[in-house]
């Protein structure tokens, strides 16, 4: 019986071309023909990543309510809407990343307050240090002599102390802790600030791209027939 035939479009790389075509000639199922412009993989792969780019694009914006603004509607302004639309989810995924460490931090200072850490700087100008230590309840604290601790806060088992030290401690005579100046809760604050400000901003530009989704939409169809 015979049937119609199909049409497969195969992808090679350009060194394994000859022997891709005779592996096919020898199957005696199918008449191999070369595609215009299809030739080059780095190029079909390209445009394999422009296709799943732009369609990601169309399905982002399609979540996003349609606002009235006017848009321009052709496929080059889709393409620049689509590769807009990308930077800004790569800004946002980063600075995402950047505000949670930076919440993580202040979460890990806060038993201790909202000291000023540029006053551990000043002290140790004047030869004190002053260092960050948490301990269990019940558990002895060997210090040196001439270092002093002092419970800041306790939180169930856990005592948040500050030693004050006129010498520099080395990590064996106090491990586990870390300067106080090493870290400044009001400067982490004010950056986890500025974080929180662009990823509004990045928000805001995002849905204002919503009226580009025709174009967007005209930009992978016209991906696709370069495809087909």
């Amino acid at each position: 019986m015979i049937v119609p035939m199909k049409k497969v479009t195969v992808l090679a790389l350009a060194d394994h071309e000859e022997e891709a075509l005779q592996q096919l000639r020898d199957l005696g199922v199918m008449h191999v023909v070369s595609t215009p412009g299809r030739s080059d993989s780095a190029e079909a792969g390209e445009l394999s990543a422009r296709l799943a780019n732009a369609r990601r694009a169309v399905t982002l914006l399609s979540q996003l309510d349609e606002v009235a603004a006017e848009a321009e509607d052709s496929a080059e302004a889709g393409a620049r809407a689509a590769e807009q639309l990308l930077t800004l989810l790569e800004e946002r995924n980063t600075r995402t990343k950047d505000l949670q460490l930076l919440e993580r931090r202040l979460k890990a200072l806060a038993p201790w307050g909202d000291f000023d850490g540029t006053l551990p700087t000043l002290l140790r100008e004047h030869r004190i240090w002053v260092y960050l230590l948490t301990q269990r309840v019940g558990t002895p604290l060997k210090l040196p002599e001439s270092a002093t601790a002092f419970e800041v806060n306790r939180v169930r088992d856990t005592r948040y102390l500050a030693v004050i030290s006129p010498v520099q401690l080395a990590p064996e005579v106090l491990p586990g802790a870390v300067l106080a100046d090493a870290e400044d809760p009001r400067q982490l604050c004010r950056e986890a600030e500025t974080q929180r400000r662009e990823l509004a901003r990045i928000q805001s530009e995002i849905e204002a791209l919503a009226a580009s989704l025709p174009a967007v939409r005209r930009h992978l169809r016209a991906l696709e027939g370069d495809w087909d």
